[in-house]
């Protein structure tokens, strides 16, 4: 069951020629989507893409992706330079197939991660196009062991001791030196690399590894972000979607190359649906990616809602539908899922910003609020606080006849969509507080009323 819950929504499928490694797609994405290129940890002596199944899959579902997991040589068999060689090889076969350099983002973890940097930095001095960003969870940049964390955190690491570092080393360099720059990125020219996300526990023996790394990408210029997590053991992420610090750390990752990409390519927010795509066009593609079929279930005289134990039906009035096909147009504009989370995300931004006098939209986004409060309350509240910032288009409506003259960048400007999230305020906090209250009086009415209705009908009979 574990192996269900990392690999749904996904499809993954296993190379070997002429690199091996194993793609995990979004089954919502295409051949043309962004791609991740993705190095494993190990210490360059064991384990496999196999492994980081949790981590490739999650950030192929958030960002509609794909994700190539290379399974480069590992030592003592293949010392150094063969995994590099690998991820240089699997970097130019991902671009020689139409990888676009500027929608291609390389996340490692671990050794992985400083394979990660070792890889852009051979790219860069070969003259290669380099990508839009680099993640680097716990990465292990420092093979001569001189950060203080790794003598300070060695009891506190529950995963190495400060005498692994020299017994990894000596495995994977030999005699090499200890400092060369693409086996210790740490010792490397940062200068002209893209930007830099680096993720590490307060209590890893790599704590220094990846501090010492930021500064010198700052010393050298570069966009550079450091975040330490509290409580959590090496490469936590690949404890999701289970630990709350591994999912937050995830849904980090995702906007920080989310946000490059758009850079990279000059879209308002996002490449899921490109800025200068037809509203049309949007449209069509985001009932194929969502399963609602050709007319995204407008025409449909039942509307059927997935919930447990049994699944729950109300009628597709035309009331319903025209605040559905607005609700369609914010769902693409912002990006947000169809599942929980995202229906959860959408309702908050949507209430944030005000329904107008579409009653089916505050009904149904009540109730996506109430479970949004209750399971993704992070997600909601951020989206809430976005919305509060934005327009809809609940208020002034949206002709049918626009749909293949505007376009998604069109709407993200109406809408006042911006790809960074607001600071929340004092009257944020009050006013999602009181949004809490009234999704619960909500719910509460609605349950009394479900209890009314039964009682009455078991005494009929």
């Amino acid at each position: 069951w574990v192996v269900k819950v990392h690999s749904r929504a996904v499809e993954i499928k296993e190379t070997e020629k002429p690199v091996r490694g194993e793609w995990v797609a979004s089954r919502n994405g295409s051949e043309a989507s962004p791609v991740i290129y993705y190095l494993h940890g190990g210490g360059y002596i064991s384990s496999s893409e196999k492994a980081y199944r949790p981590i490739t899959a999650t950030l192929a579902r958030h960002l509609k992706a794909r994700v190539f997991s290379l399974d480069y040589r590992l030592a003592p068999e293949h010392r150094f330079p063969a995994a590099l060689d690998d991820a240089v090889a699997g970097y130019r076969w991902l671009v020689s197939t139409g990888g676009d350099p500027r929608l291609l983002s390389i996340v490692g973890d671990s050794a992985g991660g400083g394979l990660a940097l070792a890889l852009v930095m051979k790219l860069r001095d070969l003259g290669e196009p380099l990508p839009s960003s680099i993640v680097c969870l716990s990465p292990w940049t420092d093979m001569a062991g001189t950060g203080h964390s790794i003598e300070s955190n060695s009891k506190r690491d529950p995963l190495f001791c400060a005498e692994d570092v020299e017994r990894y080393a000596n495995l994977y360099l030999g005699t090499q030196a200890r400092q060369t720059p693409f086996a210790s990125p740490l010792y490397g020219d940062f200068s002209g690399l893209p930007p830099l996300l680096i993720q590490v526990g307060e209590s890893e023996m790599l704590l220094d590894d990846a501090r010492n790394v930021h500064a010198r990408a700052i010393a050298a210029g570069l966009s550079s972000e450091l975040r330490i997590f509290k409580s959590v053991p090496h490469v936590w992420q690949l404890m999701t979607p289970f630990v709350p610090e591994a999912r937050i750390a995830l849904r980090e990752i995702a906007e920080f190359i989310s946000m490059h990409w758009a850079e990279a390519t000059g879209s308002a927010y996002s490449k899921s649906y490109p800025g200068e795509m037809t509203l049309l066009e949007a449209r069509s593609l985001f009932f194929t990616r969502s399963g609602l079929g050709a007319d995204g279930g407008y025409g449909a005289r039942w509307v059927r809602i997935e919930t447990k134990p049994l699944p729950v039906y109300f009628p597709n009035t035309a009331c319903r539908v025209e605040a559905a096909k607005l609700h369609d147009l914010h769902h693409i504009a912002m990006e947000y899922e169809t599942d929980w989370p995202g229906e959860a995300e959408i309702a908050g931004w949507e209430i944030a910003s005000g329904c107008g006098r579409h009653g089916w939209a505050w009904l149904l986004n009540l109730g996506a609020f109430a479970v949004g409060m209750v399971m993704f309350p992070r997600r909601l509240f951020r989206a809430f606080v976005r919305g509060r910032q934005a327009a809809n288009l609940y208020h002034k409506g949206f002709p049918e006849s626009d749909l293949t003259t505007k376009t998604v960048d069109w709407l993200r400007n109406r809408l006042r969509i911006r790809g960074e999230d607001f600071p929340a305020r004092v009257s944020d906090k009050l006013a999602f507080a009181c949004w809490c209250f009234i999704a619960l009086a909500y719910h509460a009415t609605f349950l009394v009323a479900a209890v009314v209705i039964l009682f009455w009908i078991l005494r009929l009979y």
